[in-house]
């Protein structure tokens, strides 16, 4: 299949070189904002953990007393 010559001149390709680089751009903010998302996440899992941690080794104290 051939593209028509208008569609090859370089207005066009600069066209689809923008295209391109919005894309590009928009998709390396989207991955950003998920891995801060899962880091969030697994920051306040690790939180939750050495809470509950500290909560077991304090009642063991207190029933040791």
């Amino acid at each position: 299949m051939r593209l028509p010559i208008h569609h090859l001149d370089a207005e066009s390709k600069d066209v689809i070189r923008l295209a391109t680089a919005v894309v590009g751009t928009l998709s390396a903010l989207a991955l950003g904002f998920l891995t801060a998302s899962a880091k969030n996440v697994y920051d306040s899992y690790e939180i939750e953990v050495q809470t509950s941690a500290a909560r077991i080794v304090l009642l063991d104290r207190v029933m040791d007393q």
